[in-house]
């Protein structure tokens, strides 16, 4: 016959089953946010966090307005416009850099919540 839980059994029971719920919500909780991270990625151009600070030569550290004034920076200096009256070599390579510097910002927009 088995034997009744004691009352000090029953708390460490409940207790137990609580903190397993919660660890459960928890790793459900990251596994939603790192999917989300995952699901941005891709739309911006594929760029992982990492890259798109080192592309915009900012530390992960950094402030928003820090990150911001990085990022007008190299739009400025990149932007096609700039060489609209050169040779069709230099417009391309001025579009492909301004994308990758827009990619870039938009991943680390994203993950900050810059508007």
């Amino acid at each position: 016959m088995p034997r009744a839980k004691s009352p000090l059994d029953q708390v460490v029971d409940v207790i137990f089953d609580e903190l397993l719920r919660y660890a459960k919500e928890t790793v459900k909780d990251a596994a939603e946010r790192a999917a989300r991270q995952q699901r941005r990625a891709p739309s911006s151009g594929g760029l992982i966090l990492a890259q798109a600070y080192a592309t915009l030569g900012v530390a992960v550290t950094s402030s928003d307005d820090e990150v911001k004034a990085a990022y007008r920076q190299l739009a400025r200096e990149y932007h096609p416009d700039r060489v609209a009256r050169e040779s069709a070599e230099a417009q391309a390579e001025a579009t492909r850099r301004f994308q990758v510097i827009q990619a870039a910002w938009d991943t680390v927009r994203a993950a900050r919540g810059i508007r």
